[in-house]
């Protein structure tokens, strides 16, 4: 027998109901109505109310976008979509080998799925590569928590914009990866914590490896502080390779950026040291093994503790409980050819390509089947 839903939560779903149709009706004053412009959707990230944040390298742009729901999801479920590649191939009029997913975000509020997508799949032969080296994407897509598939067109919607100072220029060249443009690179990772946009990526300086803050409504950039870490698995400090994901933590009791990067140090950053035109140093808590990059990086709340997880471009996930990382008290500075420091649980299930948590009961994931094909897979947090 359900439960009676008492009349002061129907009246407060109603009245919530209400104003959300209300925002949507009128754009937020800051806001601009038509089409951004975005040249490459290069990382993306939800604001608990429902703005979407994509950073757009090839602009070194990033564009906030209001998204708000309609209605509120409800439901008890998760989409679970097998063969995805195909579904999308079908929508966009190509092949599901062609078909290649840049970064994978879940709205806060509908419990809507938006999926970066283009269409040139083949070139992704080595893992070293991210999706963005080798080609930009422009496609968004919107997966409905029923698993309903549709494109979400950027050009007519609410939105802002703020330029980043002095992104990595299109003229240099890659260090390593041959024919790759460092400017895809200008921004690698976000997220927003109290208001504020963290944006990883790459800057013209010496010192590469930047973190750019931004105040929301969105500005000029009101910080950019340069990074460096040492790198275990190359035995030196490193200044020019990016953060490739992270995420807001309070460590100890201080606000924290736990970052990691390729080849995969994880580090952590007291975001009280960053200030606009400093230099601030990582202390790196772990080495999470060579020849691999993370792809998306997550916490969830189970069994009464707070848990990184950690999905790989060549690893499986990892599951690292965050009490552990501040014990980590002076952090690695010798050269480790194994994986050494804070200690995780490698867990089962192969390489996920994209991660987001859904909702308190799942995490959904993108990974291949056994037939090779993707598949938008929920896994139960009980099990990570």
């Amino acid at each position: 027998m359900k439960k009676a839903i008492p009349y002061l939560t129907l009246l407060g779903a109603f009245v919530a109901g209400l104003f959300l149709l209300s925002m949507r009706e009128a754009p937020s004053p800051h806001m601009m109505t038509g089409n951004p412009g975005i040249k490459s959707i290069s990382a993306m990230h939800f604001s608990p109310e429902g703005v979407l944040f994509i950073g757009d390298s090839r602009s070194a742009k990033v564009i906030a976008i209001e998204m708000f729901a309609e209605p509120p999801y409800e439901g008890d479920g998760s989409p679970a979509i097998k063969d995805i590649d195909a579904k999308i191939a079908a929508l966009l009029g190509t092949k599901p080998a062609s078909i290649m997913i840049h970064d994978m975000v879940v709205h806060p509020i509908s419990k809507d799925t938006y999926i970066a997508v283009s269409r040139e799949g083949e070139k992704w032969g080595s893992e070293f590569y991210t999706p963005n080296d080798l080609v930009d994407a422009k496609v968004l897509l919107k997966v409905t928590p029923e698993g309903e598939i549709s494109e979400y067109s950027l050009k007519n919607v609410s939105y802002t914009i703020a330029e980043l100072p002095n992104p990595i220029s299109s003229d240099k060249k890659h260090a390593w990866k041959k024919g790759v443009n460092p400017r895809v690179d200008a921004i690698t990772a976000m997220a927003f914590h109290e208001n504020r946009l963290y944006v990883s990526g790459l800057s013209n300086e010496e010192f590469a490896s930047t973190m750019y803050v931004l105040d929301y409504p969105l500005g000029e950039v009101s910080v950019s502080t340069s990074l460096e870490i040492f790198h275990g698995a190359h035995g030196k400090y490193e200044t020019k390779s990016p953060v490739r994901a992270f995420v807001p933590y309070h460590l100890a009791g201080q606000p924290h950026l736990i970052a990691a990067y390729l080849c995969t140090p994880l580090v952590t950053f007291p975001t009280s040291d960053i200030e606009s035109g400093s230099h601030i140093m990582g202390k790196t808590v772990a080495e999470l093994g060579s020849g691999n990059y993370p792809t998306d990086m997550v916490i969830i709340h189970k069994n009464d503790k707070d848990v990184l997880i950690i999905s790989n471009s060549n690893r499986t996930m990892m599951h690292i409980e965050i009490e552990d990382i501040p014990k980590q008290v002076e952090g690695l500075a010798e050269k480790s050819s194994t994986m050494t420091g804070v200690p995780y649980i490698p867990l089962t299930g192969g390489v996920v390509y994209q991660m987001a948590v859904f909702d308190e009961r799942y995490v959904l994931t993108l990974r291949r089947g056994p037939n090779g094909r993707l598949k938008l897979d929920p896994i139960s947090i009980r099990w990570l």
